[in-house]
């Protein structure tokens, strides 16, 4: 993740920018609204750019206006539906945007994917600690009360912890290559993992089961171990973990074949919608030997198979 430092100027040139593109598109706009918090700032600043008195009321001559606008959630709250043409883009103004966000009329940067932002006349937008209260608060709790003051502290601290793997190259791992003249699978079996549901983002808890045919080289097996916990430690669906796993030794060690295997309970099961506890999703991935030959997949199978 990288995160960008807004200072006044950059946010000074950026309005401006956006400024410029708006009196290009020759729209008679009657007023600017920014969307609370952020696009207050920037109302202010293009209400003196634009010649245009801020308001906090929407008409249907308003020009709209946010800081940042991501998966769109906040903006669709204040978005009428007129403002959502039939082509799906947004009739409103914006400084940065991302890859994945909703199309818009008017922005001044298209920002990276893993982009952070953070503003001058922000204390700290990334204030994960005040996220969790606010979460709290959003569910009818409060965080001040004895035993709450400390979760979001602890929340943050786990956070960083299990979804560790966004901080790690799959690449440090696989600098523990050695060469080897090895013709018999490797295989290291019932690996236990801890993974989140990006659903729903409760967890799923399981083992993996992972084997390859070597090429010449082999892999230090606690990074095999290693790697499960790489691509765990994010928000996943099993299905693509799985795929992840097996095309990560497949690229790095070139092998003749790979072969995972993982099941797991997952607790948006267990816990919520169908409620079925003890329930286990099993996924499989198969490379090159182990696809092509039922014999080694067969044997790869029975290895693994606690009795």
């Amino acid at each position: 993740m990288k995160i960008l430092q807004v200072n006044s100027s950059k946010f000074e040139k950026d309005c401006e920018e956006l400024s410029k593109k708006i009196k290009l598109s020759k729209i008679s706009f009657s007023n600017v609204v920014g969307i609370p918090r952020g696009g207050v700032p920037v109302a202010v600043r293009l209400s003196s750019l634009l010649d245009l008195p801020l308001s906090s009321k929407i008409d249907g001559k308003s020009l709209i206006v946010d800081d940042l606008i991501d998966s769109g959630s906040t903006m669709k709250k204040w978005l009428p539906r007129k403002w959502i043409s039939k082509e799906g883009v947004w009739d409103c103004a914006v400084l940065y945007t991302k890859p994945h966000s909703p199309k818009v009329s008017f922005f001044s940067e298209a920002l990276k994917e893993n982009d952070w932002i953070e503003f001058f006349y922000e204390e700290k937008t990334n204030d994960m600690e005040g996220h969790v209260l606010r979460i709290l608060e959003s569910i009818g709790e409060n965080p001040l009360r004895e035993g709450l003051k400390d979760t979001p502290k602890r929340v943050v601290r786990m956070w960083e912890e299990i979804y560790g793997g966004y901080g790690q190259d799959e690449k440090e791992l696989f600098r523990a290559v050695f060469k080897s003249d090895l013709d018999e699978m490797v295989i290291v079996k019932d690996i236990p993992f801890y993974s989140t549901c990006e659903h729903h983002m409760v967890p799923f808890i399981g083992k993996a089961h992972v084997g390859y045919l070597p090429n010449g080289k082999v892999l230090g097996l606690s990074k095999i171990a290693r790697l499960v916990d790489l691509y765990s430690r994010r928000l996943q669906i099993q299905e693509e973990l799985t795929k992840q796993i097996a095309e990560s030794l497949d690229k790095n060690l070139n092998p003749f074949g790979v072969m995972v295997v993982m099941e797991a309970e997952h607790l948006c099961m267990s816990m919520r919608g169908i409620r079925k506890p003890g329930t286990k999703t099993i996924t499989s991935v198969t490379l090159g030997s182990f696809r092509d030959q039922d014999k080694t997949r067969n044997e790869f199978l029975r290895m693994i198979k606690n009795d």
